[in-house]
């Protein structure tokens, strides 16, 4: 699975729509997400013993940065919120408080490849969302930052960043 979540926007759409299923459980319920519960275990138990479970995801985004937080379970958390920057309907939060508006403030804009988000944060669609919309929608982007920034180097210096395989 680790895999084809990597190559989520290349798959075909029946391949993709299935995989979609299977991420957005994980997201919603952190017992399903093999890699998640494996290397978090102590933290689940640490910061989020009295989360319920499909809250569980959310609240180890909140304590990422804690000093007791290990580098494999910072890294299975991160790695399930890279595929929410990819598409916003594989946050089960951020597709319950952005989807009914999305019609609205964005509705010319396919999602994958992070397109919908962008639209909401930066483009004709961020001052049309709705509060929880927003809130939601804004967690996200601490996670997109360091991608992004690597995306605008690598369009300014490619051969740089070709020559040392990032």
């Amino acid at each position: 699975l680790k895999c084809l979540k990597e190559k989520l926007s290349k798959l075909q759409p029946s391949c993709a729509a299935q995989l979609r299923k299977t991420v957005h459980a994980e997201a919603e319920d952190v017992r399903v997400n093999f890699e998640v519960s494996k290397a978090c275990e102590a933290e689940l138990h640490h910061y989020c013993a009295s989360v319920k479970p499909e809250g569980a995801l959310g609240c180890l985004e909140l304590h990422l940065g804690g000093s007791d937080f290990g580098a494999p379970c910072a890294t299975a958390v991160r790695a399930t919120m890279r595929l929410a920057l990819q598409d916003y309907r594989l946050h089960p939060q951020v597709k319950a408080a952005c989807e009914p508006t999305l019609p609205r403030v964005c509705p010319t804009v396919p999602p994958g490849e992070g397109a919908v988000l962008r639209c909401l944060l930066d483009g004709e669609g961020s001052g049309n969302l709705t509060d929880k919309a927003r809130t939601a929608a804004e967690r996200l982007p601490t996670y997109e930052s360091e991608n992004c920034a690597r995306r605008r180097a690598r369009k300014r210096e490619p051969a740089i960043h070709s020559a040392v395989g990032q």
